[in-house]
């Protein structure tokens, strides 16, 4: 029941957090080490997840290195707050592609005529 309700409450920011804080306190009313034992345990896992598990796997479904996606997070909540925050992977996603497609796209300067004929003969 409790890992069900640590669950839900990690969908909203800070949840996660202050359902463990609850639960540990639950568990406290029992027995303080009890409490102090859950609480120490749910910090660790907690913060396993946050800052190895949980910047691979954005990593993997952005093709952003974990490391970029950590520094645009603390970038992203240092210079916008809470949006910030929430918008700084998907813009970090987005320079990334943007400096691929530099990178990829051939000066036009150094392309013959021909080649550009090959590729789409809809131009010139």
């Amino acid at each position: 029941m409790f890992g069900l309700v640590v669950g839900l409450m990690a969908l909203f920011p800070f949840g996660a957090a202050l359902s463990i804080s609850l639960v540990s306190f639950l568990m406290a009313l029992k027995s303080i080490w009890l409490g102090l034992k859950v609480l120490a345990v749910s910090f660790v896992i907690e913060q396993i997840v946050e800052s190895v598990i949980a910047p691979r796997l954005l990593g993997e479904f952005t093709g952003l290195n974990p490391v970029l996606v950590l520094v645009s997070l603390l970038v992203g909540a240092q210079l916008g707050g809470f949006l910030g925050l929430i918008l700084a992977v998907p813009i970090a996603s987005f320079i990334k592609v943007l400096f691929m497609l530099f990178e990829l796209t051939p000066e036009y300067d150094e392309i013959p005529v021909e080649e550009v004929k090959l590729i789409n003969p809809k131009i010139v």
